[in-house]
């Protein structure tokens, strides 16, 4: 991991290349103000295809009914008055 230094003003008129050095060269940036640290920017890891398809497959698994029963309405609501008192 390469750190690098980079003065608020410096950071501002350079955005984009320190964006492109953080996704392209894995550089952690950090922004100071009059020699003082009050940001980093940080790369971020790039998504691995089988996270995304993991991250599918939990969608469509919570998106579906579960229990696979078939039950009426009324089932669903009935209590056991026994247990209230």
């Amino acid at each position: 991991m390469t750190l690098r230094r980079v003065g608020a003003r410096e950071a501002n008129q350079q955005f984009s290349a320190l964006l492109a050095a953080a996704e392209d060269n894995g550089e952690t940036i950090v922004i100071t103000r009059r020699g003082k640290a009050v940001a980093r920017l940080i790369p971020e890891p790039h998504a691995q295809p089988q996270e995304s398809d993991s991250i599918d497959a939990l969608i469509d698994r919570y998106a579906r009914p579960m229990g696979g029963g078939n039950f009426k309405r009324e089932e669903l609501y009935d209590r056991d008055d026994s247990l209230s008192q």
